[in-house]
């Protein structure tokens, strides 16, 4: 068949038929479907081929004739039915593969690759293996120049990371399976597996030590674990002591690891081992280590730096909380979060990122203005800051994030290294408070120096309802959130670092003389209440205004949903003279019932 993109791209430079090209690169062209969206297709059809393989042996003259009608007359014995599956697909996908024409986010090509050569199980497999362990796939440079220091994966969303993790396991698996089949091929030193190296370890250590509360993992880049619109989004969250894999995405790792937390996360508060856990010995150990150890993975404070995450904790049981601090940088799937923050509390999600992003209107879900953060207008926001602070005691807890300033203006950039102009600042500190085992309060400063605009940006949890306490604001007639002079949808071509305010809509304005609040009842249990209380810079403009993605447009007054799908969004803007300094505090709380701790 013609490769997708080639037939495509041909068909719309030439409608009148495909011409033929000379010196096509092979790399992401494709095959049935686009190249990212294919190599899971291998995986599964594999899967089927296998099932079925036994039937495919029996002279079914229905199944031929079947083949046959549908223009293949030359399949008309069995053998000729699996030569044609095999080398017209499995093949054919193996050398896509070879040639990165099907390719993923990752290891799922490789994995492609593997579940191919188990599935021929010829002499010439050895090289489909050979290719993705020490070869073009080279998944043992994936393994240790893909992932950070601290296990975890340079696209940083859970989603993509998934990926990553679930694919590596089955590559170790196929392999596992390929040496005990095949010891004098696969058994050699030439065919190690990358479950010796301690970095396979250490990716499985990471999806526990991100995990927060016992029941989610802190979202970065483009995640579709965010939440924010998510309509199963519950209070109580279930139990899931790994960030974002199953459970039983553990099972190979503990069978060649025997890590006691790995045992514990297997077996659960329900006992219910997973069936990947196939040997019964197995099974029998990890209830040994839950009967000796308890099956909760009991996390302190931590920090996962090659992430650029510093997660504060407190708390035990439905009592949990956490907050973290967002300092690092993604290198694939990246969003404008850097310095932004998250509070997980009473068993759920307090402060939700937008989750994965509409493609046509990237400005929206990845901006930073969707995020928890403060925005110097005209400056971009380097990749990566680094951590400052990071301390625990009784009863308090503390962490600090910064982008340094350079002492001079950097002659060249540096790749990893980062630098506000001289003189800038950019850096925020959150401290945990407990003020009993049950209440607390969260700490958050931001300061920034440089240009002359500053943007602070606050949402609360869709669709819910919200109450402002110490501020009188004036409702705007029409426009936007960037002015009454700005309609909405319409961002001018200077606007192009807060373009998303344009798509605010139902604006109040006005400029608090001290501190206010605004508490949030979650809708899905409005007994759940979200507070913040905020000490803006003196003179600092407060907007209120709902936002939503602009694909779904403005409500108008009469529609029935009355904003569904939007957010409640708190903005300040302070404006000054160059060099501004801006000091932005507030104080955050989780509670139930009508009042606040």
């Amino acid at each position: 068949n013609q490769r997708w993109n080639t037939t495509v791209q041909s068909l719309r430079r030439n409608p009148l038929g495909i011409r033929p090209r000379r010196n096509v690169p092979l790399r992401g062209q494709s095959m049935y479907f686009p190249d990212y969206w294919a190599v899971p297709w291998v995986r599964r059809t594999a899967e089927v081929y296998e099932m079925v393989f036994d039937a495919l042996h029996e002279e079914d003259e229905e199944l031929l004739a079947f083949c046959r009608r549908r223009h293949h007359p030359e399949i008309r014995t069995a053998a000729a039915l699996r030569r044609f599956i095999e080398t017209g697909y499995f093949r054919v996908m193996a050398q896509a593969v070879l040639d990165e024409s099907v390719v993923g986010n990752g290891p799922p090509g490789r994995c492609a690759a593997m579940n191919i050569a188990l599935l021929l199980g010829t002499p010439e497999a050895r090289d489909l293996v050979d290719w993705v362990l020490n070869r073009g796939g080279n998944v043992r440079f994936f393994l240790v120049n893909n992932f950070f220091k601290d296990g975890s994966p340079r696209e940083a969303s859970g989603n993509y990371n998934a990926i990553y993790v679930r694919d590596l396991g089955q590559i170790v698996g196929i392999l596992e399976k390929l040496r005990s089949a095949v010891p004098e091929v696969y058994g050699t030193q030439h065919f190690a597996s990358i479950a010796d190296d301690p970095k396979y370890k250490q990716i499985f250590d990471f999806l526990i030590d991100s995990s927060l509360i016992d029941r989610c993992y802190a979202p970065a880049g483009d995640d579709g674990q965010g939440g924010y619109f998510d309509p199963g989004r519950q209070f109580p969250l279930p139990i899931r002591q790994t960030s974002y894999v199953k459970r039983q995405d553990f099972a190979l790792a503990y069978a060649i690891t025997r890590d006691r937390r790995f045992a514990q996360v297997l077996h659960g508060p329900d006992g219910k081992i997973p069936g990947a856990v196939s040997e019964p010995e197995l099974a029998r150990e990890i209830r040994q280590v839950v009967a000796e150890d308890g099956w909760e993975v009991r996390l302190k404070s931590n920090v996962t730096d090659g992430h650029g995450h510093a997660m504060l904790r407190s708390g035990e049981g439905a009592h949990k909380r956490a907050v973290w601090l967002r300092y690092g940088m993604c290198t694939a799937h990246w969003q404008d979060d850097l310095m932004s923050i998250g509070l997980e509390a009473l068993q759920g999600r307090m402060l939700t990122d937008f989750s994965y992003p509409d493609f046509a209107q990237r400005f929206w879900v990845s901006g930073w203005q969707a995020h928890y953060r403060v925005h110097v207008r005209g400056r971009q926001t380097p990749g990566r800051g680094a951590l400052a602070l990071f301390a625990t005691g009784d009863g308090v807890q503390a962490a600090a994030a910064h982008i340094p300033a350079a002492p001079v203006p950097p002659r060249a950039s540096v790749p990893g290294l980062h630098f506000l102009p001289p003189g800038g600042v950019h850096e925020r500190t959150l401290v945990l408070v407990d003020l009993s085992p049950r209440d607390f309060y969260v700490l958050d400063v931001f300061r920034v120096a440089g240009g002359n605009e500053h943007w602070w940006a606050f949402h609360g949890p869709a669709h819910d309802s919200f109450d402002l306490q110490g501020a009188r604001l004036t409702p705007q007639e029409g426009g936007s959130a960037l002015g009454p002079d700005v309609p909405y949808g319409r961002p001018r071509p200077q606007d192009s670092d807060v373009q998303g305010l344009a798509w605010m809509y139902g604006v109040q304005r006005g400029t608090p003389d001290g501190p206010w609040s605004l508490d949030f009842a979650f809708k899905r249990d409005p007994n759940v209440h979200l507070r913040t209380t905020v000490i803006p810079p003196h003179g600092a403009e407060l907007i209120l205004a709902r936002g939503r993605a602009p694909r779904l447009g403005k409500p108008s007054p009469e529609s029935e949903d009355g904003g569904a799908n939007s957010a409640q969004f708190a903005l300040l803007t302070n404006r000054g003279e160059r060099p501004l300094r801006s000091q932005f505090v507030q104080v955050l709380e989780s509670h139930k019932g009508q009042r606040a701790v």
